[in-house]
């Protein structure tokens, strides 16, 4: 299946977390539409949230599996599905 994500992580809050979750998304292909980070204070854990374009499901698997192992992840990742209903 493939279509586009909603993808929010608890990450900590210090230079490079961004770099190294990209880094993993880009190594795989998946394109980002777009991310959210409200501030936070630095060091601390805070969301991540991210839109992600047209990806498939079990790229997307692979991809939240070695993001969780970083260890500036400090929960399980959580991913939505959102899918489109317009007709072609």
């Amino acid at each position: 299946m493939v279509c586009r994500y909603y993808v929010r992580l608890s990450v900590i809050d210090k230079p490079g977390t961004l770099a190294k979750i990209t880094a993993i998304l880009g190594g795989l292909k998946i394109g980002i539409s777009s991310v959210i980070q409200p501030e936070g204070h630095e060091g601390e854990s805070v969301p991540l949230i991210m839109m992600i374009h047209d990806a498939t499901n079990a790229t997307m698997h692979k991809a939240l599996e070695r993001i969780g192992r970083l260890s500036a992840v400090k929960a399980p990742p959580v991913m939505i599905r959102v899918e489109s209903f317009e007709s072609f």
